[in-house]
């Protein structure tokens, strides 16, 4: 079958005609495993996508990525990918006595699994709740998508600049570097998902304005220092 790409992601053909975004994240392609073949018996398009930036993410401000591997989704199959995911997991659950690990969380540590939900297995988050349940404590659906909407809140926060490197940025912008260019062009356009697929700005107005600013003054002063090399060069 022919393939088609995106941004270095394997995409099937009828994949690469809808909109996707990234589903789960794994530290390494053993850990995807399991999750991709669960999609490929349940007919669930997928792409895996390598996470590894281009350039140094230090060069924004940021931290460096955990997360190396991605598996992308139609939007479209994100509620379809949930129910099978959740449907596994009440089966697996039940085989799950209480030498598991969850059973030596305390309550508040399983009430972060439910916060946190996109870090964890939805076996752990099933089973936090069982484990809650049996220790008297409901927790309802209705606090349980509180829960989710204050997590997907805190992902769309968008972040401050660094301002060693907006101001590092500025310098190199002046002085016609290409790495002048690229750090404002990050800070302006770079995006992240959030758990719902969609992709939000990384940061702040304030910071992408400084953004565009650096990414202007760089091009600008490229074009004009190359220019009078040139001149320079014709002229000796």
């Amino acid at each position: 079958m022919q393939e088609c790409s995106e941004k270095g992601a394997k995409l099937k053909p009828t994949f690469c005609k809808m909109e996707s975004a990234i589903y789960k994240k794994f530290k390494s392609a053993e850990e995807a495993m399991e999750l991709l073949q669960m999609f490929k018996s349940a007919g669930i398009d997928y792409a895996v996508e390598n996470l590894a930036p281009p350039v140094d993410i230090t060069f924004t401000g940021g931290n460096q990525l955990e997360d190396k591997i991605a598996i992308k989704l139609n939007l479209a199959d994100f509620e379809r990918a949930d129910l099978l995911l959740r449907e596994v997991a009440t089966e697996s659950i039940e085989l799950i006595d209480e030498n598991h690990y969850l059973f030596g969380f305390t309550e508040n540590e399983l009430i972060e699994i439910l916060k946190n939900y996109d870090q964890w297995s939805m076996t752990d988050y099933l089973l936090a709740q069982k484990i809650l349940e049996e220790r008297g404590i409901s927790i309802s659906d209705e606090q349980l998508q509180d829960l989710k909407n204050q997590r997907i809140a805190e992902f769309s926060q968008a972040e401050k600049g660094n301002r060693s490197w907006l101001n590092a940025g500025f310098v190199l912008a002046i002085l016609g570097g290409v790495l002048g260019i690229l750090i404002g062009y990050l800070h302006f356009s770079i995006k992240k998902t959030i758990p719902t697929g969609e992709k939000v700005y990384a940061y702040d107005p304030e910071t992408r304005a400084k953004g565009k600013q650096i990414f202007t003054i760089g091009v600008l002063s490229f074009i004009l220092w190359t220019l009078l090399a040139l001149l320079y060069f014709e002229n000796r």
